[in-house]
């Protein structure tokens, strides 16, 4: 079951999503990017949990209308079993988004691959969009 992290959970948290960052994505955030994170209002975090353990996770810019998706993770172990989408389709469906868009890595094939699954489109290519130069494809998914 996908749980959605409210202000009173938040904490217990943070470390192993630090961790989590830390470990498996290419550009993490910093200890303050996540500890300032204020998911009361503006930001929707979502977590996926195995024996207490977070095995996956989405985290969304919910400001405006248009989500931003701005991470989602499955550990590797996890990975290929469905987990993403669920987590995807499971906390989608609880935000008010009117459509969602999100930055990926142009060579990340598997992860353009899988949008492109959920029904994201193509908007544009950025180029040197990550700060090691690499472009990133921007992508919109409207919602019903």
């Amino acid at each position: 079951m996908v749980v959605k992290i409210t202000p009173d959970n938040f904490q217990a948290y943070l470390a192993e999503l630090i961790s989590l960052d830390q470990t498996y994505f290419p550009f993490p955030w910093d200890d303050n990017d996540w500890g300032n994170l204020n998911i009361e209002s503006d930001y929707s975090l979502y977590i996926r949990l195995s024996n207490e353990e977070i095995i996956g996770f989405i985290l969304y810019d919910a400001r405006q209308e248009q989500g931003h998706l701005l991470k989602i993770l499955v550990r590797p172990g996890e990975r290929r079993s469905g987990l993403a989408k669920e987590i995807f389709n499971d906390s989608s469906s609880q935000e008010d988004f009117t459509s969602i868009y999100l930055e990926v890595a142009t060579n990340n094939i598997a992860a353009v691959e899988f949008y492109r699954g959920l029904g994201f489109e193509i908007l544009v290519e950025r180029k040197k969009y990550y700060s090691n130069g690499q472009n990133a494809y921007a992508m919109l998914l409207h919602c019903d």
